[in-house]
């Protein structure tokens, strides 16, 4: 009678430990299929792949990763296929601003309003 009465409850219990632990593989497999490009495919998808990464290929974190030769050989492989698209990064990218540009500007925000200085003259001063 008493072993009866907890069957019902471990057969619940396991059910939630199996449903939990599925759940965690799942969650791994799809974190593990997302943690990059693998290096072989890089050369294979270069004519696929956009402007930004031809211009700047490292900001890509598996481009981050490679050794130097592996960077190296990709760099050769990156401007034969800019020369082949005719892309100048420069001009195509000249509305960006570099992070340099940006800390800067954020610093003269900073300093603006520490000394008082106003952007529009015509307006009053507001401060945060």
């Amino acid at each position: 009678m008493l072993a009866s009465t907890f069957l019902p409850l471990f057969n619940y219990s396991y059910y939630l430990l199996m449903k939990e632990l599925i759940q965690l593989l799942i969650i791994c497999l799809t974190i593990s299929s997302c943690i990059g490009l693998p290096i072989s495919n890089f050369k294979s998808n270069i004519s696929n792949t956009s402007d930004y990464f031809l211009c700047f290929p490292d900001t890509d974190p598996v481009f981050f990763s490679l050794n130097l030769q592996q960077k190296s050989n990709l760099q050769k492989d990156l401007l034969i296929e800019k020369e082949k698209r005719n892309l100048n990064c420069t001009t195509r990218f000249k509305d960006l601003k570099s992070g340099k540009e940006n800390l800067d500007e954020i610093n003269q925000r900073e300093l603006d309003v520490k000394i008082g200085r106003c952007r529009d003259e015509n307006q009053p001063c507001r401060y945060h």
